[in-house]
């Protein structure tokens, strides 16, 4: 089985990069976009630039699913509280076999679809309040996408991405088959230059980037430290260690073993020397943030536990207040 045409649904920073790397490792690829990264796109190609290499190539660009056509595999790229809006975008792009790879942050709303476990198939109403992801999107053709990248657009069309040395991606079929289809995904990835896996449980790798998101992202969004400044003073940070415990207390209620210390794990965080995250940089662009996929969710799956999560609470009132604050700041601004 071979992947030859990928469509990107959400030409932000993250859909361009992958995107752009695969394109330049020779596959057919299509990137949905809108505005003014659609009109940079078109006229200008897109080019991705980190301190060593630049790489720049046209590219086909479009608002029009119709367009694009039936595609091997879609890549959702967008944020999550964005993905009801690209639900109309889906059908064009789909033949018999197209498989959806949602590349969002946090929780995905898929999460108990096909998981086998005492919660199999329930939905998360705050990730699918109207339950249009779910009726909309069949679970066979999702194969599960965990990305370690980080990245912005600098302008539109250019993306400046931090060169992690491995450009992580990790992979898995909601049942952890390992699939023709599946490898074939993981293979265009490889020849693109990416590091990815393959993995039976991909539920445990979306905690695993979870674990450490849902305390950088919104601590960074509130107090406007880089990753590494959020690192550096994690001991001074009383709710950054309150929080992902109380996260891991729901992991492990979940069979999830996040194998890992807070100390590594906020070890690990600290070599992204000047990374603002990505939550940080929705808040001081007047934008919406992803606290429902990365904070709220883990919440309502504490609800159902029963289990109390004051600081998580907590951090999710703070962020959407701000949240709010800052959406109204920017819309007096542009008035």
């Amino acid at each position: 089985m071979t992947m030859q045409k990928i469509c990107i649904l959400g030409a932000g920073a993250m859909g361009c990069l992958m995107g752009g790397l695969i394109q330049r490792a020779g596959y057919d690829v299509t990137y949905i976009a809108r505005g003014s990264q659609l009109q940079a796109l078109r006229s200008r190609g897109l080019t991705l630039t980190t301190a060593g290499d630049q790489w720049r190539g046209e590219v086909h660009a479009t608002d029009r699913a119709e367009e694009a056509g039936p595609q091997d595999a879609v890549i959702i790229s967008t944020k999550a509280h964005q993905l009801p809006g690209v639900l109309p975008q889906l059908p064009p792009l789909l033949h018999a076999n197209t498989v959806i790879v949602p590349a969002v942050n946090g929780v995905p709303w898929w999460y108990f679809q096909k998981e086998g476990g005492p919660y199999d198939g329930r939905r998360l109403d705050g990730l699918d309040p109207e339950g249009k992801l779910t009726a909309q999107i069949a679970p066979e053709r999702i194969i599960g996408c965990v990305n370690y990248l980080a990245g912005h657009i600098s302008n539109p069309g250019e993306v400046r991405y931090v060169p992690d040395i491995e450009r992580r991606i990790v992979l898995g079929e909601l049942d952890g088959q390992m699939t023709p289809r599946l490898q074939a995904l993981a293979t265009a990835f490889e020849k693109a230059g990416f590091a990815p896996k393959s993995s039976d449980n991909i539920r445990q790798i979306v905690w695993h980037k979870l674990w450490g998101n849902i305390a950088f992202n919104p601590i960074g969004a509130l107090t406007h430290g880089t990753i590494d400044q959020v690192a550096e003073g994690y001991q001074d940070i009383d709710l950054l260690s309150a929080v992902m415990n109380e996260a891991r207390f729901i992991a492990d209620k979940l069979g999830i073993e996040l194998g890992q210390t807070i100390k590594s794990r906020v070890e690990a965080a600290a070599k992204m020397r000047g990374h603002k995250t990505s939550m940080q940089q929705d808040i001081e662009s007047g934008r919406a943030t992803e606290i429902e996929a990365i904070v709220g969710a883990v919440r309502e799956i504490g609800k159902w536990m029963e289990v109390d999560t004051p600081h998580l609470n907590a951090l999710y009132s703070l962020v959407k207040l701000k949240e709010r604050f800052f959406i109204e700041a920017m819309k007096t601004r542009r008035a």
